[in-house]
């Protein structure tokens, strides 16, 4: 699962080419919501968990074409970062958060291939809602080579995280879960 995770993500780094969009999709109006009287009820229940899975596909692929949302902060070593400064890159956006066992198993994958890509066109950052002394302690035992954003619970919601750890590859023309840079 491991390796097939790591030559997933370097083929689909790979593959990308430039292309912008002026669409802005990401929204939580349009976000599928579950009945949750349904839900009571055992053959309607099943009914609405299939026909919400269903929707949260549609939902994803709406998203094709649309922009990045906005990203203006600091990281933890007190770099700039912003959608402007991400332009014309290839960006690794990975939610993770301490304490979350399957985030802290990847982190040596996610930092071998941020290291095959060092000196490429390829921008890895990694989004925690833990603060910076937490964050700061964490990476001194366990090294994570990203760009780090540190108490980033906006951007959680601004990218509509259903669950951790989940990374998101920004192309510079479509990207996993139909986002692209702008």
């Amino acid at each position: 699962m491991k390796t097939y995770f790591y030559f997933v993500l370097m083929g689909l780094l790979l593959l990308f080419k430039v292309s912008y969009s002026q669409n802005d999709c990401w929204s939580l109006e349009k976000f599928p919501l579950l009945d949750m009287q349904l839900l009571l009820d055992s053959v309607k229940g099943q009914k609405e968990m299939d026909n919400y899975d269903a929707a949260i596909d549609k939902y994803y692929e709406s998203m094709l074409n649309c922009k990045m949302p906005k990203i203006d902060t600091l990281t933890l070593d007190g770099d700039s970062i912003s959608n402007k400064s991400l332009m014309g890159k290839v960006v690794v956006i990975n939610f993770w958060f301490i304490g979350c066992h399957p985030c802290e198993e990847e982190i040596p994958y996610l930092d071998s291939i941020r290291q095959h890509f060092k000196g490429k066109d390829v921008e890895f950052i990694a989004i925690t809602y833990n603060d910076k002394k937490d964050v700061k302690r964490f990476i001194k035992e366990k090294k994570f080579n990203y760009k780090m954003i540190v108490e980033g619970r906006k951007y959680c919601y601004n990218f509509m995280l259903r669950g951790y750890p989940e990374t998101y590859i920004l192309t510079k023309k479509i990207g996993l879960k139909g986002c692209i840079m702008e």
